[in-house]
């Protein structure tokens, strides 16, 4: 005993450092890199059925997929659905063995409840209407006369048939459109009026971890993805600011406005400005009644890659062609039996009928740019009258409109109406972005928002 009572002096010296000792930190599950998205503004909302804006876009689109998405080759590809068929005025649509964030599986009860909320009259979505109009019951919702689509309906544990009014060819590549991703009704009660976040479950592949109003929203992605970074939003006052972030290293992607492409165009943000293309083609549509004066327009107008590279400052690819203009500056007069000068109109002869009438999207910016960019190349040639909202979709459901600038996708969601009119591209849509040189790959989605799961940085 007495050999031991020296160690045990000793323990008992040592007993009070090993109590306090820091304990080693445990290495988290999984690291993800940090990819810093500047965005000049806050969000909204985060509702994709009514999501307009580029900040609402950019988070709303990634945290609820839809049915079907597009892929980079511009094919219908699998989401929250691994199949549909379409037979006559039915549509059969397979879901997959996809769960919510707090893992209750995804049922067509949940899809059916989702799709009816986008037309539901507190919801209000433009979109939406154009999208599922043609579904039987889809006006009662509309109207509020009933909750769900009557023409809508589960079929078994996995699938859920659509009934339209009438037959519609590839009607199914409306459900890849991101107006229509899947939120379960859990999260419009969660989120409330305002859409706090914080309470979002959600079908999609990201959750937010942290939200502070006045700064950053961070997101991880809920599967383990390859390579798939942690995503903070950082909210900036304004765009110059959120571009010098991204040239100082602070920020790896930043979203540009049409209307500020110019001033982006300067050193040293130049370098870093992009234009990510996404699947929709932005066309010109034309009424063919016979009472249409765009009926009667010739190929004489200008070049498309013309009035492209002068709306977007050469960032943009353009289709080929010349967009129809009017056969002749020429005064007609009952006198006059000269034969119509078929040479291109220019600046310097001003027209002497009254111009072509062409209709835009107010909301679609894009859009705004090119029919802007038309009346300046050709002044005279051409009245723009711009629409938005229920005027809007008014207009081209009746097909009371000579012409317009409109985004198509393949099958729709053009109304019926106008989807015989003659059709010419202009040009891809998408968005444009300041990217800084550690970004890999970058892309979007149908909307112009950035697809986070592709984006990738060589920190990842």
């Amino acid at each position: 005993m007495q050999r031991l009572w020296p160690w045990f002096l000793i323990l008992l010296a040592l007993a009070p450092a090993a109590l306090v000792h820091p304990t080693t930190p445990r290495a988290p599950a999984h690291v993800h890199a940090v990819v810093v998205i500047g965005v000049v503004g806050g969000g909204a909302t985060f509702n994709p059925a009514v999501a307009t804006t580029m900040p609402d876009r950019l988070v709303a689109d990634n945290l609820f997929p839809t049915l079907f998405k597009v892929s980079p080759q511009g094919l219908l590809a699998p989401g929250l659905a691994v199949n549909a068929s379409e037979s006559g005025n039915l549509v059969s649509v397979t879901l997959g063995a996809d769960r919510l964030a707090d893992q209750t599986p995804l049922t067509p009860a949940m899809v059916v409840q989702a799709l009816s909320e986008t037309l539901w009259p507190s919801t209000d979505s433009s979109a939406a209407r154009s999208l599922l109009g043609d579904v039987k019951g889809a006006g009662a919702v509309e109207a509020g006369k009933a909750q769900y689509i009557s023409g809508m309906a589960e079929t078994g544990p996995r699938t859920l048939q659509i009934t339209l009014t009438k037959p519609v060819s590839n009607w199914v590549w409306r459900l890849a459109n991101p107006a229509l991703g899947i939120v379960p009704v859990s999260d419009l009660v969660h989120g409330g009026a305002y859409w706090s976040i914080a309470d979002l479950i959600g079908t999609g592949p990201f959750r937010v971890v942290a939200d502070a109003p006045t700064a950053a929203m961070q997101f991880e992605p809920l599967g383990a993805r390859a390579r798939t970074p942690l995503i903070e939003l950082e909210r900036y006052g304004n765009l110059e600011e959120a571009a010098l972030a991204l040239v100082n290293g602070e920020a790896s992607a930043v979203s540009v406005p049409v209307r500020s492409l110019g001033a982006m165009l300067v050193k040293p943000f130049r370098p870093h400005l992009r234009f990510l293309a996404a699947t929709p083609q932005i066309e010109l549509v034309i009424n063919p009644a016979a009472a249409n004066p765009w009926a009667a327009a010739t190929a004489n107008g200008p070049a498309i890659g013309r009035v492209v590279r002068a709306a977007f400052h050469g960032l943009v690819p353009s289709a080929p062609g010349f967009i129809p203009s009017v056969s002749s500056p020429q005064v007609s007069s009952p006198s006059s039996s000269a034969a119509p000068s078929t040479a291109p109109p220019s600046s310097s002869s001003p027209p002497a009928r009254a111009p072509l009438p062409l209709y835009v999207d107010g909301q679609d910016a894009m859009a705004m740019a090119i029919a802007a960019s038309l009346e300046r190349t050709v002044p005279g040639f051409y009245r723009v009258t711009v629409l938005s909202g229920p005027a809007w979709t008014t207009a081209l459901q009746h097909g009371s409109i000579p012409a317009a600038l409109v985004r198509t996708w393949p099958g729709g969601p053009l109304p019926a109406v106008i989807s015989s009119w003659k059709a010419i591209s202009l040009a891809p849509s998408g968005s444009f972005w300041l990217l800084a040189p550690q970004v890999r790959a970058a892309s979007v989605l149908a909307n112009g928002a950035l697809d986070w799961n592709m984006f990738t940085s060589r920190h990842g």
